[in-house]
């Protein structure tokens, strides 16, 4: 899970529900103000849970109570991130990285079914993993283009994607909609 110090985890425990619930503690001390630079004061804590990967085909859940501290300079209270999931995420990143095996080789439907997640669950997890692989990649100045309309879904929505034909790297994607008879354009990339 990349739990190290302060973070400490305890033994699992079985819930009502049929999870595997693995609890996991924070003992030390608030990181700096990321605006500022200031110190921060333990303000609370927060519970939040993450789904995990299965445990002997049981669904297994990490539960920990996340601090939140208030800064001593700016007074804005934060969060305090924690090692095993992206921001806003409710998966670990061991999850997410299973998730997203399962859907280089299914649809996207298929592994959500698979995984025993919604749809929308599964298309957050594959945004995130997108936006990761972006953030990661160096600028491009790509020597040919290509660009790939497809509809989905009833009616005329459509997705289009802006790609680098050599090294067939994804450059940009969005959607729109086609309305009326002269095929008028709205939404893009």
């Amino acid at each position: 899970m990349g739990v190290s110090a302060p973070w400490r985890v305890g033994a699992p425990e079985g819930d009502a529900a049929g999870f595997v619930e693995m609890e996991v503690g924070h003992d030390g001390g608030l990181p700096a103000c990321p605006d500022c630079g200031g110190v921060a004061k333990r303000h609370d804590a927060v519970r939040r849970e993450w789904r995990d990967l299965d445990i002997h085909r049981r669904k297994a859940k990490v539960v920990a109570q996340v601090p939140r501290g208030k800064c001593s300079k700016c007074g804005v209270v934060r969060r305090v991130p924690v090692p095993w999931a992206d921001k806003g995420s409710r998966f670990t990143a061991l999850f997410e990285a299973n998730a997203i095996e399962w859907m280089r080789e299914c649809s996207l439907s298929a592994a959500a079914k698979r995984l025993d997640i919604s749809w929308d669950q599964a298309a957050g997890i594959q945004a995130r993993a997108v936006a990761h692989g972006e953030a990661r990649r160096a600028a491009q100045f790509p020597k040919r283009i290509g660009v790939d309309e497809t509809s989905f879904r009833r009616g005329h929505r459509y997705v289009t994607v802006l790609n680098d034909l050599d090294s067939g790297a994804v450059l940009g994607r969005g959607s729109g909609t086609h309305q009326g008879r002269a095929g008028r354009h709205s939404g893009g990339i």
